[in-house]
C-alpha cells in the first residue's frame, strides 16, 4: 500500500509538475532574448532571468517534497500511531487523524525551510524585491504556524468528527467548510492581517475621492481605504480588496503609492475589482 501511495503521488503530482516546469523553463529561455512588446529590453531580460532561477529552485523543492512524502508514508504515520493512538492520553479516533495532517504540514515546512529561506531572503534580495529582516522572516513563520495549528486544527477536527459520526458527512462537511470560509474572510482584515502588517487610513483626500467614485460606479461598498506597510518585507507593488460584509476594505501597498500615479493606481484597482 505504501508503494502504491508513493506511485500515485509521483504519477499524478510530481511528474506532471516537473514536466510543466521544464517546458516553462525552456520556453522562457527561448523567448527572453527576443524583442519585448511592453517592457524595456533590460527589464525583460531581468524578469526572464529571475523566472528561470525560480524554476530551478522549484525543481529541487519538488524533489525535497517527494522525500518528505516518502518519509511520512514509511515512518511518520507509524510514529503518530505510537505517540497518539496508543497513548494513554488518546482521545478516540479523531485526534490521530488531525495530528497526522498537522504533523505532515509542519514537517513539510521544516524540511523545505532552507529553500524557502533562500528564495525569499537571498534570491529575492539579490533581485531587489525583498526588504525583510531575518527576525521578521522567522517571526512571520512562527505566527503562520500558530495560526495553522489553531485554525487548521479546529477545522480538521470538525471535519474528522463529522466523517466519523455522521452518515451524510459529505453534506455536513461541505456546510462546515462553507461557514468557516465566510468567518475567516470576515475576520481576516481586522484580526489576522494586522498580526503581520500595520494598516493606516489613506491620508490623501483627492485619491480617496477617486477610489470611492470608482467603487460607486460598480456598486462596491467598503469599510474604508487603508495603506499597508508592505515595504518592510517587499518592494513589489500591489493592492487588494479584502473582507466580507461590513469588514470589507480597500488595501493599498505603500510601495504602490510611492511609485504609481493616481491614474495608474485607479487602473490597478479597476483590475482588482474585476
Amino acid at each position: 500500500m505504501d508503494v502504491v501511495l508513493i506511485g500515485i503521488y509521483c504519477l499524478l503530482y510530481l511528474i506532471p509538475s516537473l514536466i510543466l516546469s521544464q517546458m516553462q523553463y525552456f520556453h522562457i529561455k527561448k523567448v527572453m532574448h527576443t524583442q519585448p512588446v511592453i517592457l524595456p529590453k533590460k527589464d525583460y531580460i531581468f524578469a526572464g532571468d529571475y523566472a528561470l532561477k525560480k524554476l530551478q529552485i522549484s525543481f529541487f523543492n519538488h524533489i525535497l517534497e517527494l522525500g518528505v512524502f516518502i518519509f511520512w508514508i514509511l515512518i511518520g504515520l507509524k510514529w503518530i500511531n505510537i505517540l497518539v493512538l496508543e497513548s494513554p492520553f488518546a482521545l478516540g479516533d479523531d485526534l490521530p487523524c488531525v495530528v497526522s495532517v498537522l504533523g505532515f504540514l509542519i514537517l513539510s515546512q521544516f524540511f523545505t525551510l532552507p529553500i524557502s529561506y533562500y528564495t525569499k531572503m537571498i534570491l529575492d534580495k539579490e533581485y531587489g524585491f525583498n526588504t525583510q529582516s531575518n527576525k521578521s522572516f522567522f517571526l512571520d513563520l512562527l505566527k503562520g504556524n500558530v495560526l495553522m495549528l489553531s485554525f487548521g486544527g479546529l477545522i480538521l477536527y470538525l471535519l474528522v468528527f463529522t466523517i466519523h459520526h455522521f452518515e451524510m458527512w459529505w453534506l455536513w462537511g461541505a456546510l462546515i467548510v462553507y461557514l468557516l470560509v465566510i468567518v475567516i474572510n470576515f475576520i481576516y482584515p481586522t484580526i489576522i492581517a494586522p498580526l503581520f502588517n500595520t494598516f493606516t487610513p489613506l491620508n490623501d483626500p483627492a485619491l480617496q475621492d477617486k477610489i470611492e467614485e470608482l467603487m460607486k460606479k460598480v456598486g462596491f461598498k467598503s469599510s474604508g481605504i487603508f495603506v499597508m506597510d508592505a515595504s518592510k518585507r517587499d518592494g513589489r507593488l500591489n493592492a487588494y480588496f479584502g473582507g466580507f460584509g461590513k469588514s470589507k476594505r480597500v488595501v493599498l501597498f505603500d510601495t504602490l503609492l510611492d511609485k504609481v500615479s493616481s491614474d495608474g493606481l485607479i487602473a490597478i484597482l479597476g483590475h482588482e475589482l474585476g
